[in-house]
């Protein structure tokens, strides 16, 4: 049962790579609030309408608004039955760290392992959720960018250019790109988009955050790099986090520097808290936990924190020193490592899902604390590695036939499951020890994944080979039906049309059926006088037709004739599969639509108690509805080798 809450009333604390402070003003009944406010169902324009509600943010992903409106408003709306939510829309602002030098961090991560790989990133998209980036700073290159800022009515009239630092800061970190500087990113060929959700002062909404990731999620980013935090638990916030995470995307935030200096104590805050946020702790120079790291069971991975050097607005570096670099200390340093380093893990192997990406933060972490995941730095220091070398199963790739490859191993120790990917999609999930599939022309690469309990990657395997023997203008890799229509026209079971096309959705007639059993059945091809009136002798189906006949799997109608021409319906084909395989009923009824009364019941009952239908979703089996082509293959592919059924 969904319960409404009231709106928030504690204030909610976000931090850039610093600790952030709430303003709150008491409000008359009179007086607008920005609140956020989630629908059960879909945004429901008129009842907002209704309350004259000002609208800044629309977030479609979870159905929710950020609007103004006053404490009766507010109550209208929290009686209302379409109400899931309402809470208080925040305002946030930083407070600074303490800064001074170096540029130790990459060091400490071995990022340069990978560079000697060349793995930089390159073609790995990562959002910056933050005051904005610098677009003009010659070591930086942005692909795209936005503004969500609302605090102010001009926050976004230079668009996402930043005006506060923290954001350019933390955008060097991950991917600043000149090589002839003493400062390079840790992914400098990573695509980067700035979002910028906080104004000059470091003020902002949690309104626009969400919105910043709606925003990233639309452009299928890789990662998303959240340096800011709150220690209030905000549902839309956490709603927007978990889509972009169902969506594939890494997301990565700064745990808080809300630490103890005696480092006791849960004082990781949000988003880092979430489960589907990697938690980034800071450490110093002596791989120490820096003493405003927060701690808590949900850290999960430490980096360097303090004194990092790192790009910064020319307009606003007054450090002494105007290059356009300074030094900044926080958790919000430490999160770019993270981020910069998942993005060489995913060039390395782009076909590993975000939680398996994930696990190869805790495989290769260096280990700081208490063995296991610690409190004060997770599973240790985050690290990159030359290239993620995962020891290989003994994997075979085998062209079985045209079109048909079959992948085998040998059982991998620990492992609990098995993934098996084509060009970089995922193809199932196994426990068995071999993978057939069915494809047409083109260049095929495989991964073979053992994956071992919490998603952690045990062995890796990867085969390429190419097929150039199937191919019909109208059957593309990806269809589910490929795999029966493939096996059949190995066989020449179904051979097509003469323009190099199979027209799997066109009916399939009561010839085509026939013959396409008969060639299942070994019939011989050749043609035969028929039995039947209205068969012409020099049909490509005649001999198959009289055989069939002749083997009683066929009988026509009363009157003499065979109707060749004739679309075949789902009936017919149970009797046409029952009879030919000579399929028994060992299951009781369940179709909702089929009776003891029809005469097709044995056949259909024969058909599903063999596994070569369950029907549909309803429950029905729809014994008159015509088959197309694919079907009428799929059923006999079924009936012809069990490996379909």
């Amino acid at each position: 049962m969904n319960r409404k809450k009231s709106l928030l009333l504690p204030l909610m604390f976000v931090t850039l790579f610093f600790i952030l402070s709430i303003e709150q003003d008491r409000v008359s009944s009179y007086e607008e609030q920005r609140v956020l406010v989630i629908f059960h169902e879909q945004i429901n324009d008129k009842l907002l309408n209704k309350v004259d509600a000002s609208v800044h943010h629309r977030f479609e992903q979870i159905s929710a608004v950020a609007i103004s409106i006053n404490e009766a408003q507010i109550a209208i709306l929290n009686n209302h039955p379409e109400i899931k939510l309402i809470e208080e829309d925040h305002i946030v602002e930083i407070e600074n760290v303490s800064q001074s030098d170096a540029r130790w961090g990459f060091n400490a991560t071995k990022v340069e392992r990978s560079w000697a790989n060349d793995y930089k990133g390159t073609g790995i998209k990562i959002a910056v959720i933050d005051t904005g980036i610098d677009s003009t700073h010659p070591d930086l290159t942005i692909k795209d960018g936005a503004c969500f800022v609302t605090t102010t009515q001009n926050a976004c009239r230079n668009g996402f250019m930043d005006d506060n630092g923290h954001g350019t800061h933390v955008a060097g970190i991950i991917a600043a790109n000149n090589t002839t500087k003493p400062f390079i990113g840790v992914a400098p060929n990573s695509t980067v988009y700035a979002i910028k959700a906080m104004d000059a002062e470091g003020r902002g909404n949690t309104s626009d955050l969400i919105k910043g990731i709606e925003w990233a999620m639309e452009r299928k980013v890789d990662i998303i790099n959240i340096s800011a935090s709150t220690d209030v638990d905000s549902t839309p916030f956490r709603f927007a986090i978990e889509k972009a995470h169902n969506q594939g995307i890494l997301v990565v935030a700064a745990a808080g520097n809300k630490g103890k200096r005696n480092g006791l104590g849960d004082t990781v805050e949000y988003p880092a808290k979430y489960e589907t946020v990697i938690a980034v702790a800071a450490i110093n120079s002596q791989n120490k936990r820096s003493e405003f790291s927060a701690t808590g069971a949900t850290i999960e991975v430490a980096a360097p924190g303090e004194n990092m050097y790192s790009t910064f607005p020319l307009m606003l570096d007054r450090d002494g020193n105007p290059n356009g670099y300074t030094l900044q200390s926080g958790t919000s340093m430490a999160a770019p490592f993270v981020s910069g380093i998942l993005a060489l893990y995913k060039q390395q192997n782009p076909m590993l899902t975000n939680e398996q990406l994930r696990g190869l933060l805790e495989k290769n972490a260096f280990p700081l604390g208490d063995i296991g995941r610690d409190a004060w730095y997770g599973f240790g220091l985050v690290q990159a590695v030359e290239g993620i070398v995962l020891e290989k199963p003994n994997v075979t790739l085998q062209v079985k036939e045209p079109g048909f490859i079959q992948l085998q191993w040998p059982a991998v120790t620990n492992a609990t499951v098995y993934q098996i990917y084509r060009n970089e999609t995922l193809m199932t999930e196994t426990l068995d020890l071999s993978f057939n599939d069915w494809v047409i022309n083109g260049n095929y690469t495989y991964q073979v994944i053992a994956v071992g309990e919490n998603g952690k990657i045990e062995k890796s395997a990867e085969l390429t080979t190419e097929i150039a023997e199937i191919g019909y203008e109208d059957l593309k890799n990806g269809n589910w039906y490929n795999p029966h229509l493939i096996y059949l026209s190995n066989r020449k079971i179904i051979t097509g049309f003469s323009n190099n096309t199979i027209r799997p959705y066109e009916n399939v007639t009561r010839a085509q059926a026939v013959t396409m059993l008969g060639r299942a059945l070994g019939f011989k091809d050749e043609k035969m006088t028929p039995f039947f009136k209205d068969v012409d002798k020099e049909s490509f189906a005649s001999g198959y037709i009289q055989q069939a006949y002749e083997q009683g799997i066929v009988s026509g109608f009363p009157d003499g004739t065979f109707r060749p021409n004739q679309p075949v319906t789902r009936a017919e084909m149970a009797i046409l599969i029952s009879k030919a395989y000579k399929l028994e009923k060992t299951i009781d009824n369940i179709f909702i639509d089929v009776t003891e009364q029809m005469k097709s019941y044995d056949a259909i009952i024969g058909v599903a108690s063999s596994n070569i239908t369950k029907g549909f979703d309803d429950g029905t089996f729809r014994p008159e509805q015509l088959m197309n082509r694919l079907q009428f293959s799929v059923f006999v592919a079924r009936a012809k080798n069990e490996q379909f059924r």
